[in-house]
């Protein structure tokens, strides 16, 4: 096959399942799903290991100290080679999709898989800076309460922008309006997924076994289309 230098964007990601396992949880992440994405690659022949290599060390460093892991107990539970693992964490490798994959997926972290996602595809992530790591889920629920009523601020007035494009487009300054609400809209839902990942930790469960219980209910009221 010839080598390939660009691939173009496509609408779509994988279907509601793939799209479920890359943003949490357990990660399922295929080539088609890659291939969607507006990613230089070389030589695809490789499979998806020589597709998409990123570095991690910061991702990992903070991995190992949420879950109390030595490098090698790390390493040895993603089976991924100590010496391999080492040039991740100091940032002399950069980590391929599918080993970021096998290591989120032995160590079970919320957090990570949502940065493995961002990292990768683009995806949401929860908040990964200095507030995450010291406030409780309360004071998180109290933050996002303020990024609410920030959005709150300007929903009115994208009401009736959404209205307008309806009708005609929209002009540049509309156009930053909507904008200023779609980012304050962004600011509340990574506030609000730092919540979840919170409690669920609490409740020792992880997002993906808490997003299965919660698919016959999005199924019934018509929200997903399940399995």
């Amino acid at each position: 096959m010839d080598e390939i230098s660009t691939i173009t964007d496509s609408a779509n990601i994988g279907n509601e399942k793939n799209e479920q396992n890359i943003f949490l949880g357990q990660i399922s992440i295929d080539e088609s799903s890659i291939r969607n994405r507006n990613i230089k690659i070389q030589n695809y022949e490789g499979g998806i290991d020589e597709m998409m290599r990123v570095n991690m060390k910061s991702e990992l460093d903070s991995l190992m100290v949420r879950n109390n892991l030595s490098q090698k107990e790390a390493a040895g539970g993603s089976g991924i080679p100590f010496s391999t693992f080492n040039g991740y964490t100091k940032g002399s490798q950069e980590v391929p999709v599918n080993k970021a994959v096998e290591i989120n997926n032995a160590v079970g972290d919320d957090l990570f898989a949502s940065q493995v996602g961002n990292k990768y595809l683009g995806t949401l992530k929860a908040l990964d800076g200095k507030i995450a790591e010291i406030l409780t889920p309360t004071e998180l629920d109290f933050l996002q309460e303020e990024e609410t009523k920030q959005r709150e601020e300007r929903r009115q007035q994208a009401k009736l922008l959404l209205i307008k494009s309806k009708l005609e487009p929209l002009n540049n300054e509309d156009k930053t309006d909507l904008e200023k609400y779609v980012m304050e809209f962004l600011d509340e839902i990574v506030v609000e997924l730092s919540i979840i990942f919170s409690i669920l930790k609490i409740l020792g469960m992880n997002v993906s076994t808490a997003f299965k219980k919660r698919m016959p209910h999005w199924v019934a009221k018509k929200y997903m289309k399940g399995d």
